[in-house]
């Protein structure tokens, strides 16, 4: 191993350990937030505060609580990663925003909305094709700290610039510093943008249907559940879904089990998509 792929690991390995002793010692969970933003955020904070290394900042942390908790605020705003899945969001307005374009009213539900990145960035690529004025986005979150976070949009710098390159790359046709205004030094997502979301505390292992909706998201959820817990899943989806509605699952997902599996077809399986037919 040359010098070099030594210091990446050493690098990779330590801010491993910071991102764990921040969870442990205050509770902020970055573990899985893109990881360019959590290393351009964690260089940011290193340079900052004259350190020479990610481990003297994470010493700083857990023996200064002031700072630690600045810390801890500064890791929470790296969840807020617009347009991460370049992919999926390109072809959802290459083909989901003109099947979209046929209903008088949309109806979206995205549930397990986790950090809110998904909730926003589908609401900007609605305003930018002029159908969110009839949209209603439901956003329900199973943890409610999560919930609380998604819906206060607060984002870093660092998420502004990632974000902003990834969604001039799905084809935004705006600055995506439009949608947000400053709020103590912060980015924070602008109040035009939330005004068609509705955020909501709620379980899809144990919920009841509490609407029917055109669109129903629900990426990377189904696969880490039980069978039978996927089963329930797909009957609460199903009932929440008119005939022509779709689904959209990550691209290792299917709605493969009976009987949901008669209930579907591949619209799109390119980025995840599957409409109800019966």
């Amino acid at each position: 191993m040359s010098a070099d792929q030594s210091a990446a690991v050493v690098e990779n390995l330590e801010l491993d350990l910071l991102l764990e002793g921040m969870f442990r010692a205050y509770g902020v969970d970055a573990r899985q937030c893109h990881r360019p933003v959590v290393e351009q955020t964690i260089s940011e904070m290193v340079r900052a505060t004259g350190v020479s290394t990610v481990s003297a900042l994470l010493e700083k942390a857990l023996h200064d609580r002031d700072y630690g908790e600045r810390a801890a605020s500064a890791l929470e705003c790296c969840h807020l990663s617009l347009f991460a899945e370049c992919d999926f969001f390109r072809g959802f307005k290459e083909r989901v925003v003109p099947w979209l374009r046929t209903h008088p009213f949309i109806s979206i539900w995205i549930a397990q909305c986790g950090t809110g990145a998904e909730v926003y960035a589908l609401a900007i690529l609605l305003e930018e094709a002029r159908l969110y004025e009839r949209t209603r986005i439901y956003a329900t979150e199973e943890k409610a700290t999560a919930l609380a976070h998604a819906r206060a949009g607060v984002a870093s710098a660092s998420c502004l610039r990632f974000s902003g390159a990834n969604y001039r790359t799905c084809g935004g046709t705006k600055s995506l510093s439009e949608y947000f205004e400053d709020r103590n030094g912060r980015p924070v997502v602008n109040s035009a943008l939330r005004r068609n979301i509705i955020w909501s505390e709620y379980s899809l292992t144990t919920g009841e249907s509490f609407n029917e909706f055109n669109l129903v998201l629900c990426c990377n959820v189904v696969r880490r559940l039980t069978p039978g817990l996927q089963r329930r899943v797909y009957k609460l989806i199903t009932e929440s879904l008119p005939v022509f509605g779709l689904l959209g699952l990550g691209l290792e997902e299917a709605p493969n089990i009976s009987p949901y599996v008669y209930c579907y077809k591949d619209w799109d399986r390119g980025i995840g998509f599957h409409q109800r037919v019966c």
